[in-house]
C-alpha cells in the first residue's frame, strides 16, 4: 500500500488527493486541521470579505471561518473541487474564478520571460476586490511542480512580488516548505527561524535517522522560505498520507 502511494501521490492536487482526503481527512490529517484552525483563529481579519486562492474542497478549512465572510471569492480550477467546496459549506457566500494562471511565475510555454507580466495581472485581479483579505490556501508550494522549468532564483523573485502585490492588506498563507518519507522525530508544532534556510541541518535536526546505514534521507524542497522574507516561520506536521509527511508553514500580516 505505502509503495503504491510512493508512485501515485501526484505532484498537486488532483483527483488522488480528494481521494486522500476521503480517507484520511478524520484520521491523519486531523491534527494538521486543527492547527489550521487556531492559526486562523489568531490571524482574525477584520474584512468582510476573503478571497481565497487554493482552496481545493476545503479540507483543511473551518466552518466557523468561512461562514464569518459575506462575499468569499475563490481562485479554484479543479471543478470536482468547486462542487466539493460548495457541498461542505452551504452557509458560505462563495464566488468563484477559474483562472488557473493568477498565481502562475510564468506561461508554460515562455521559457525565461520575467514574472513580471503574471504579478501585474495578478494585481489588477486584486484591485478589483480593495477591501478583501488575501489567503493562500495551501497552493504557493505547489507551484514550484507545476512550472519545473524554473530556476530556484526565479521562484523566489516570484514569492517575493506576490507577496509585494499584498502587501497593504490583511493576507494570509500556509504551504508546503518541504516533504518527506521519513518521519519526523516529533510531530509538535514549532517555529522554524528566520533568515537562511538549511536544510541539511533541517534534516538532522528534525527527522529521524535511517535505520539502515548508508541510506539517505529524501526530501523535497518546495522552494517557499524566501516567502517568509527573513520573518520566522510557524510550522505544523501534515501526514497526508501514511508515511508522507510535509512540513507546512504559517505566515500572516495586517496592514501597517
Amino acid at each position: 500500500m505505502i509503495e503504491w502511494m510512493r508512485r501515485a501521490l501526484p505532484p498537486s492536487g488532483g483527483f488522488f488527493y480528494h481521494y486522500l482526503a476521503l480517507r484520511f481527512s478524520r484520521s491523519l490529517w486531523q491534527n494538521f486541521c486543527q492547527d489550521v484552525s487556531r492559526w486562523l483563529e489568531a490571524w482574525n481579519p477584520s474584512s468582510a470579505e476573503l478571497i481565497i486562492f487554493g482552496s481545493s474542497a476545503g479540507y483543511s478549512l473551518p466552518k466557523i471561518f468561512l461562514n464569518r465572510f459575506t462575499r468569499v471569492i475563490v481562485v479554484e480550477p479543479d471543478p470536482l473541487a468547486r462542487m466539493l467546496l460548495k457541498r461542505r459549506f452551504p452557509k458560505a457566500k462563495f464566488e468563484f474564478e477559474v483562472d488557473r494562471s493568477l498565481l502562475a511565475p510564468l506561461p508554460k510555454d515562455f521559457v525565461g520571460s520575467s514574472s513580471k507580466a503574471a504579478v501585474e495581472k495578478l494585481s489588477r485581479f486584486l484591485s478589483k476586490y480593495p477591501n478583501a483579505a488575501v489567503l493562500f490556501a495551501n497552493v504557493l508550494g505547489q507551484l514550484p511542480h507545476e512550472f519545473p522549468h524554473l530556476s530556484d532564483e526565479v521562484f523566489s523573485s516570484h514569492l517575493i512580488a506576490i507577496r509585494s502585490s499584498v502587501k497593504g492588506r490583511e493576507w494570509a498563507s500556509y504551504h508546503d516548505i518541504l516533504s518527506t518519507w521519513t518521519r519526523p522525530k516529533s510531530l509538535s508544532a514549532f517555529n522554524l527561524p528566520g533568515g537562511a534556510f538549511d536544510l541539511d541541518e533541517f534534516i538532522r535536526s528534525h527527522l529521524t535517522p535511517p535505520t539502515t546505514h548508508g541510506v539517505r534521507i529524501e526530501v523535497t524542497d518546495h522552494q517557499t522560505h524566501a516567502l517568509s522574507a527573513g520573518e520566522p516561520t510557524q510550522c505544523s506536521w501534515w501526514e497526508l498520507a501514511p508515511g508522507r509527511f510535509h512540513l507546512i508553514g504559517f505566515l500572516c500580516a495586517k496592514p501597517t
